[in-house]
């Protein structure tokens, strides 16, 4: 997937951590370098040593949710390129817009389709690489 010799970092933050680590092992597969926390008061402490590309968030985790979570990490100027992905079991019209409205770039519904992440992150990367070089070769 990381088409640079930097391997795109990728932060996973999921309170089911079965959940997390099949996601952190599809990520390493795609040769990712990929952390994963348990909370949302791990997620936002991880960030003094890790700061990611792609930010693959639960919506329904103690202590915060992952729409305030998305909220407050979307303020953060280290995250400003970053790429958010809300990944959960809540898939209504009603949560696709809240995650829309915290800042979340997809909704997908778990079970996750892992081909599907996969192709969303190329997609998203190809893209902002593309926006870089063309802003870079003016």
């Amino acid at each position: 997937m990381a088409t640079s010799a930097v391997p795109l970092k990728v932060l996973i933050v999921d309170d089911h951590e079965p959940t997390a680590k099949i996601l952190m092992l599809a990520m390493e597969a795609a040769k990712c370098q990929v952390k994963a926390v348990f909370n949302s008061i791990a997620a936002i402490e991880v960030l003094d040593s890790y700061v990611p590309d792609i930010v693959l968030l639960d919506i329904n985790m103690p202590y915060m949710d992952g729409y305030k979570l998305c909220e407050m990490l979307r303020d953060d100027t280290r995250l400003e390129n970053a790429l958010f992905i809300a990944q959960t079991g809540w898939n209504s019209d009603g949560h696709r817009k809240l995650s829309k409205r915290a800042g979340f770039h997809h909704h997908l519904a778990k079970p996750i389709d892992i081909e599907m992440l996969i192709g969303i992150i190329n997609r998203e990367i190809y893209s902002a690489r593309l926006v870089e070089s063309a802003n870079g070769s003016r």
